[in-house]
C-alpha cells in the first residue's frame, strides 16, 4: 500500500548515522535519508495533488528557517533516536501542518504526544535494544552533537513494493 509524509531531511547526519540505519532500519533500506518525521501518515497518494501543495507551501511561507544540533540518544520500544535540541521548531512545524490539515494526525493519532527525532535503528525491545543501545552510544556518543539546520520540507511518496521517492522539495519561507 503507497503511502506519503512530509519530513525534514538532515544530510548533516548521514555520514554518521546512515550506516546504522542501513543495516537497523528498512526506511533506509528504501530510500529514505535522515531525517525528523513531520507529519505521517499524510494525504493518500492520489490525493497529492497541487492543491495540496500549495497548501504545505502557504504553511511554510510562514516558518523560518532554524538551527538545532542532534546532541544525544533516546529511545522508545523497539527504536533508537537521535534527540533535536532545541526541538521547538519542530514542534511548530507538526503543529503549523496539523493547523492546515487536522484530518492527518501524526503517526494516525497512535501517540499522545509525538517527540521530534531521527531514527537510528529499529530493533526488538528488551535485551537485543539494550545491546544495540550500548554499541551505537559507544560508536556515536564522542562525536555528537551534530550541528544541523532545518529550511524545508520533503513530501515523501511510497510505492506499493515500500520504495520511497521525492514528490517534491519546498522551502521554508526566507530569513527574516
Amino acid at each position: 500500500m503507497s503511502e506519503t509524509a512530509l519530513s525534514v531531511e538532515v544530510p548533516e547526519a548521514e555520514n554518521l548515522v546512515g550506516p546504522w540505519r542501513l543495516r537497523h532500519d528498512p526506511l533506509a533500506q528504501k530510500g529514505v535519508p535522515c531525517h525528523v518525521t513531520v507529519l505521517y501518515p499524510f494525504v493518500a497518494p492520489d490525493e497529492l495533488d497541487d492543491r495540496v501543495l500549495e497548501r504545505v507551501r502557504h504553511v511554510l511561507a510562514q516558518m523560518r528557517p532554524f538551527d538545532f544540533s542532534l546532541a544525544g540518544l533516546g529511545e522508545f520500544p523497539g527504536v533508537l533516536w537521535l534527540t533535536p535540541e532545541p526541538n521547538d521548531g519542530f514542534r511548530q512545524l507538526t503543529a503549523a501542518m496539523l493547523t492546515a490539515f487536522p484530518e492527518h494526525q501524526p503517526y494516525g493519532g497512535r501517540f499522545p504526544d509525538t517527540t521530534p527525532h531521527l531514527t537510528v535503528a529499529k530493533v526488538d525491545a528488551g535485551d537485543a535494544q539494550h545491546h544495540l543501545r550500548a554499541q551505537v552510544d559507544t560508536d556515536l556518543g564522542a562525536r555528537l552533537p551534530i550541528a544541523c539546520r532545518a529550511s524545508k520540507v520533503t513530501v515523501w511518496v511510497s510505492d506499493d513494493s515500500g520504495y520511497w521517492a521525492r514528490r517534491a522539495v519546498l522551502p521554508f519561507g526566507e530569513e527574516g
